[in-house]
């Protein structure tokens, strides 16, 4: 905005010279008169879509204007434009007024926030065939977690160390640091109900998470019988001199029937069963060392069943990788 005042002065100024021209000289009265009037000013316009900005005004030409600009913590400063012009990439500078108006426009780009990244890790327990949901995700990312669980188990949980953090084979994990969760199975056995005579008499599936587990049965003939339900190798009694050892070897895949302390009792076989109860293969025991091929069998758990007649005698869990 120019201020007019200077040329309406002058104006005056010539016409007094003219009427009083013996007494006044306009050279005089012009250098002195005009020289009196207001400066030109210039406007001086500042505009931003956020944040603050000071130092707007009317000045002039070659005045050195202090301009400002404050932006919130989410944007980051670009530069002081005039029009596609960039003038200063600095928020706080001194700003040399021109002659003329002019319109300071701050502009600003997007602050980029870093993503918080944690590692979610996925082992596989026994009996876990496949997990699936680990990687790398955002803090706060909900990750649907799924494993699939091999025959012969039961899921059993999703752990964290020692500390279940679900039941569910899907379950869905907020990310919140670096973790490693272990999906967990059980083994699912055939439990078996016998009568004072030695003869079985009801069967039910059962889940065990001990490797080793043991009970103690009574036999037809009052002698008492460890039931192994997980193991390796296993020596029980036929009669109290008499023991017989069963023992699974992996690598060769045959089971070896050994008996030792007598002589062999009539009608002792063995029974390979899969954990639906089904008799897979029997054997006769007619020796004091026998071998049993199981390789012809599907990988999987089975039990191993020794009988004297109609008698249990123990019970063998393996598992054929």
């Amino acid at each position: 905005m120019k201020i007019k005042s200077y040329f309406r002065f002058c104006l005056h100024a010539v016409a007094l010279c003219t009427v009083f021209s013996p007494f006044c000289s306009f050279a005089s009265v012009s250098s002195v008169a005009c020289a009196e009037a207001d400066a030109v000013r210039y406007t001086l316009t500042l505009e931003a879509v956020h944040g603050t900005v000071s130092g707007s005004g009317d000045y002039e030409s070659g005045a050195s204007v202090p301009l400002s600009c404050i932006l919130p913590d989410n944007l980051v400063f670009d530069g002081w434009y005039d029009g596609t012009t960039k003038v200063s990439g600095s928020p706080s500078f001194n700003y040399t007024m021109p002659s003329g108006n002019v319109r300071l426009e701050v502009k600003y780009r997007i602050k980029m926030q870093l993503a918080v990244m944690y590692n979610l890790a996925l082992n596989k327990g026994e009996g876990i065939s496949s997990v699936s949901g680990g990687g790398s995700y955002q803090s706060g990312k909900t990750v649907l977690l799924s494993c699939t669980v091999s025959g012969g188990y039961t899921f059993d949980g999703w752990y964290e160390g020692d500390t279940k953090k679900s039941s569910s084979a899907s379950y869905s994990h907020t990310v919140s640091m670096d973790v490693t969760l272990t999906a967990k199975a059980v083994t699912t056995c055939m439990e078996y109900t016998y009568d004072a005579s030695g003869n079985r008499t009801a069967r039910k599936l059962k889940s065990s998470t001990s490797a080793l587990r043991s009970e103690t049965l009574t036999g037809g003939n009052g002698y008492e019988e460890e039931h192994v339900l997980t193991g390796h190798e296993k020596t029980a009694s036929l009669f109290p001199e008499v023991k017989i050892t069963t023992r699974y070897n992996s690598t060769e895949e045959t089971l070896h029937v050994d008996i030792f302390g007598g002589s062999i009792p009539s009608k002792t076989r063995t029974e390979l069963h899969n954990l639906s109860g089904q008799l897979v293969e029997k054997w006769e025991i007619v020796s004091e060392s026998n071998t049993l091929d199981i390789s012809a069998h599907p990988a999987g758990p089975y039990l191993v069943f020794i009988y004297s007649g109609n008698r249990h005698v123990s019970t063998l869990k393996i598992v054929k990788r």
